[in-house]
């Protein structure tokens, strides 16, 4: 086989594969966001009525961005826009459903991170958001999950369960109440004990020392 004919197979065969995936997890992703904005006026419409004080809303920031702010917190989605696969030595590799066919192991990322309202509201760029959870789909909208709790442990059975909106709205309500429950603490007086001239108050009153949650997503289900 030519140079030229390996190059047509690559592109008609895993080219074509990447390609597939892009696309299918734009459509997730679209999907997501449609299910993140439902999600927000739901809870408006529930809060409004108790507590006017705390804001629930939904924002798209781009094709591969979007955000809801419920109270303190944030949940920024958002969408790598490459395909990947995984290491060798990666356990998704062992799954029966990947030992079938490797090409399942190609993936796109939709990640979900976790920021305090008040960073960007005061635009603090010293403070840190962390990424709750990673999903992985396919070309087939098969996936799976690694993060923090509960998400390192969900979905195992990469294969067997489809995602469909109902299982996207169960992953970002479990996002949202872990981060509601992730409680902002403060930190060791130590910590806080010396301040350089470069992480002064500034002069618009806004604080340039980091502020965010500790590492870790203690997640607790009131229903338990």
């Amino acid at each position: 086989m030519t140079h030229s004919e390996d190059i047509h197979q690559l592109l008609a065969t895993k080219s074509s594969l990447k390609q597939r995936t892009h696309r299918n997890t734009i459509e997730v992703f679209h999907r997501m966001k449609k299910v993140l904005e439902s999600i927000a006026k739901e809870q408006h419409d529930k809060i409004k009525g108790v507590d006017a004080y705390v804001p629930v809303s939904y924002q798209s920031r781009s094709q591969f961005e979007a955000q809801i702010q419920f109270s303190g917190d944030v949940l920024l989605l958002q969408q790598h826009t490459n395909t990947f696969t995984f290491p060798s030595d990666h356990p998704i590799h062992q799954n029966p459903y990947v030992k079938a066919n490797p090409d399942h192991a190609y993936v796109g990322v939709i990640r979900i991170y976790n920021f305090l309202a008040d960073s960007f509201k005061f635009s603090r760029m010293n403070d840190m958001g962390y990424c709750i959870g990673r999903i992985f789909v396919n070309a087939e909208n098969q996936f799976f999950m690694d993060g923090m709790r509960p998400f390192s442990f969900l979905y195992e059975e990469y294969g067997s369960k489809e995602l469909t909106d109902d299982v996207i709205k169960e992953i970002l309500e479990m996002a949202m109440k872990g981060a509601i429950y992730d409680e902002l603490t403060v930190p060791p007086f130590e910590q806080e004990q010396f301040i350089s001239i470069g992480a002064k108050i500034s002069q618009d009153g806004n604080i340039l020392i980091a502020t965010s949650k500790r590492v870790g997503f203690p997640y607790t289900d009131a229903t338990d």
